[in-house]
């Protein structure tokens, strides 16, 4: 008998490889079928966002620098990819970032940009302004909520403010910034899509 890394259950036979859902370890038939596979056609599907989005480049109306994203560079923001992905971190100018991905394109007039993630692991994520879709200072007031601490890595059932109803595997990530000060949030890790929110913005949680 085998546990699953996902859901935590026993289990029989040779295991599923549980990738990108976890690195380690081996998941159930269940778990491979209802979370990894929409898991994985939901990236390719993002990856294929993103190649859209990388062949507006070319163009003369993204060739140019983002005013926007200039201003905010070396501060703490928050950013909703068109992908769907939010991402905290420090914002910086990366224009050799952009040199390789694009070098048919006019690489003097490129500039590219990267989001330094301070949770532990996450490193620096590297973007185009075609990647974006909005972006804001982070929400100052994502704190730790104890109700949610007390479910991670656990299966539950969140429901949200505006309405609606998610169920998944809960995580947290903590972001510092620059003051020192945590920022928090809370992802759902649903087979669809990886939901990204802070602890106001539920109004109830369950394990389920």
């Amino acid at each position: 008998m085998k546990i699953c890394c996902i859901c935590g259950q026993l289990f029989e036979g040779y295991g599923n490889n549980p990738a990108p859902i976890e690195t380690r370890g081996e998941c159930c038939d269940d778990c491979n079928i209802n979370v990894v596979v929409p898991r994985r056609l939901l990236d390719a599907k993002k990856a294929q966002i993103r190649a859209a989005a990388d062949a507006l480049t070319s163009t003369p109306l993204q060739c140019a620098e983002s005013a926007k994203l200039n201003a905010l560079v070396g501060t703490v923001v928050e950013i909703e990819y068109i992908d769907g992905d939010v991402d905290v971190g420090i914002l910086h100018k990366d224009t050799p970032a952009i040199k390789y991905q694009n070098p048919d394109g006019d690489n003097t007039t490129i500039c590219g940009y990267y989001i330094e993630r301070t949770t532990t692991g996450s490193g620096e994520l590297h973007f185009k302004k075609s990647h974006v879709k909005e972006i804001r200072p982070p929400c100052v007031t994502g704190r730790q909520d104890a109700r949610l601490d007390g479910l991670i890595g656990k299966s539950v059932l969140i429901d949200f403010g505006n309405g609606d109803t998610e169920a998944g595997f809960l995580r947290r990530i903590t972001t510092t910034c620059g003051s020192g000060d945590d920022i928090v949030r809370y992802c759902l890790v649903t087979p669809l899509r990886n939901i990204v929110f802070y602890s106001t913005d539920i109004k109830g949680v369950r394990e389920g």
